[in-house]
């Protein structure tokens, strides 16, 4: 996949996969999308003011967001990137579309990084994936700190927004990695990772999903 749009040039900045034991593959992707991201934005309070986003990203307010028509131009030229990493995901994996879920993301330009991506919402699709001994998933993902500073994740609307298009059956973690990682050019997934035992023959049971029999 091409990340030369991005700063840091992860593949797990925009596409994640997720096991969901309900659909035909066992598995969903995830996969970040601008356009769903604007639509979140403009579906706020215009004055809503996150109180993390002025110091350190510039923006005051939805309003002051949504105003910044370079911002916009810049997330359109980034969603052509992203469909371009979709289709090639579609074609070599084997997916449809029944097996994809967007998740609404921004990013932001990075001046001294040649003007490639940051995230500028933190990244949900940068996440942790953990399945227990109980057979439980547990999605450990970035707080977004899309609230006033007076507000707790219950009342963070970008939050309420991810969790009604994350499969049923996962339990959330939202963790506060804003000063550690976010601004440090990363997310929960770039400073966390979790050592799995497979469950069987995995080069066997997963043939068919590189065009073996």
């Amino acid at each position: 996949l091409d990340v030369s749009w991005l700063c840091v040039g992860h593949v797990d900045e925009f596409v994640m996969f997720l096991p969901v034991r309900s659909s035909e593959k066992g598995f969903k992707m995830i996969i970040a999308n601008t356009a769903m991201g604007r639509e979140f934005l403009q579906s706020q309070d215009p004055d809503l003011a996150p109180a993390k986003y002025e110091s350190d990203h510039g923006y005051a307010t939805v309003a002051d967001m949504l105003a910044d028509d370079e911002l916009t131009l810049y997330n359109e030229d980034i969603q052509v990137e992203i469909d371009l990493s979709r289709e090639v995901l579609k074609a070599q994996v084997g997916l449809d579309e029944s097996d994809i879920i967007d998740i609404p993301a921004l990013f932001e330009p990075v001046r001294w990084c040649e003007n490639t991506a940051l995230s500028l919402i933190p990244g949900t699709v940068n996440m942790t994936v953990y399945e227990d001994g109980a057979g439980d998933t547990h999605l450990f993902m970035a707080d977004p700190f899309f609230r006033t500073r007076s507000g707790g994740q219950d009342y963070d609307p970008f939050i309420a927004e991810i969790e009604t298009l994350l499969p049923e059956g996962n339990e959330h973690h939202w963790l506060d990695d804003w000063d550690l990682y976010h601004m440090g050019m990363g997310e929960v997934h770039c400073g966390t990772n979790t050592r799995r035992t497979p469950v069987d023959e995995w080069w066997v049971s997963a043939r068919h999903l590189l065009g073996g029999e």
